[in-house]
């Protein structure tokens, strides 16, 4: 038996690890504590001014974001077509670290692709089956993982979380696996957590 397709994927906890040994990358994560640019509550400048970031300052009366070596992460989920001609259309599921100032957010080099959907054409309902990997390495990541730095010569303890989801909306639907406004019949879709 063969596979008709294959869906490359990459675990979001080896590109983290990838990440925190690069120059200056954790020094850069650290830079939103000490911004001196305060906006009145009723503006907001960046998503360290949130409501979603705030509140994860502190979960279950435990630091999250509030203590070093934790992420805040986004998901992008978005197709597009390799080629210049033609209708075939892939898609890929690519995360940004929030920690990181907005200028340094969406480089390349500061992107964790995490998995890219097989075409030629996109999935009609949902992306389950290729979120699951990344749903398991979240939970890891939840519950803290070790990571060896090349800092201090040792493993640290690193945890993250998604806290925002950033795609167009069909994009969108087909990750929470919800209709599209063309649908005659609404469709339900279990996603169990461990």
């Amino acid at each position: 038996m063969y596979p008709k397709q294959v869906y490359c994927f990459k675990k979001v906890t080896e590109s983290l690890k990838d990440l925190i040994n690069k120059r200056k990358f954790m020094e850069n994560c650290e830079k939103w504590r000490k911004r001196s640019t305060q906006l009145p509550d009723d503006i907001l400048g960046d998503c360290f001014e949130g409501r979603v970031w705030k509140e994860f300052q502190y979960v279950d009366g435990e630091p999250f974001l509030a203590a070093s070596n934790n992420f805040g992460l986004m998901l992008n989920v978005d197709w597009f077509q390799p080629t210049l001609y033609g209708s075939e259309s892939i898609g890929v599921i690519y995360m940004v670290v929030m920690n990181l100032p907005r200028e340094e957010r969406f480089k390349p080099e500061n992107l964790i692709v995490v998995g890219v959907i097989p075409g030629p054409k996109e999935p009609k309902h949902h992306i389950n089956s290729f979120l699951q990997p990344l749903v398991d390495d979240l939970i890891d990541l939840w519950d803290g993982v070790i990571l060896d730095t090349n800092f201090t010569g040792t493993g640290e303890m690193f945890r993250a979380a998604i806290l925002a989801l950033s795609s167009d909306i069909p994009a969108t639907r087909k990750c929470g696996g919800f209709i599209g406004h063309t649908a005659k019949k609404g469709e339900c879709i279990k996603i169990h957590f461990k």
